[in-house]
């Protein structure tokens, strides 16, 4: 069992190294999730890097749309082709460079970051083997994150959602459908305190 947890820690630390350049440099890169969590493919910016962690902005065509964050342990591939530099090269010419908007997250673990994130009270969309839920941390314990969840219809859910740290495949923020959604959330919170008023 140790020696298994070794081989992980070593292949954690490989690509960790292998992205380290690309953050340097500021570069737009795709990632490729291991089969085990989808095999869904991301492109973006390196902004962020750990140990443990990818700290990604992402695009929705030529726009920024907040950023992700990856445990490197489900990351299968990394590219940086000539289609990547290209689309880099676009979103230069529009004035577009890697952010440091969301430099507020700590990436030392989940629980930092779910930490960080309860402190500027921070939109978050987890992603599980269950698919997207997104809401509000709540509390942030030794293993698990508690949400207040947002459903699809932009309503507050009443009963919080915990999340495993060790289930979680990405976390998600500042994106503009979460972002959107817990505004129209908030608004309809407001709308029914003025009602019983």
């Amino acid at each position: 069992m140790g020696r298994l947890r070794l081989e992980r820690a070593a292949l954690t630390l490989i690509k960790a190294s292998q992205l380290r350049p690309h953050l340097v440099a500021g570069d737009y890169i795709e990632i490729e999730l291991k089969e085990s969590v989808g095999g869904d493919s991301y492109e973006g910016f390196v902004v962020g890097l750990t140990d443990g962690f990818l700290l990604m902005e992402n695009f929705s065509g030529w726009t920024t749309d907040g950023v992700c964050i990856f445990p490197l342990k489900h990351i299968d591939a990394i590219t940086h082709d000539q289609v990547r530099k290209d689309r880099q090269a676009i979103l230069t010419w529009k004035g577009a460079t890697p952010t440091e908007a969301f430099d507020w997250l700590n990436l030392s673990g989940f629980k930092t970051l779910f930490t960080s994130a309860l402190a500027v009270g921070a939109t978050v969309g987890v992603h599980d083997d269950d698919g997207l839920e997104i809401g509000v941390v709540l509390a942030v314990f030794e293993d698990r994150v508690r949400l207040k969840v947002i459903s699809t219809g932009g309503a507050w859910l009443e009963e919080p959602l915990d999340f495993p740290f060790d289930e979680i495949v990405i976390v998600e923020t500042g994106d503009e459908y979460s972002s959107l959604l817990r505004r129209y959330a908030e608004r309809t919170d407001q709308a029914s305190d003025v009602r019983r008023s």
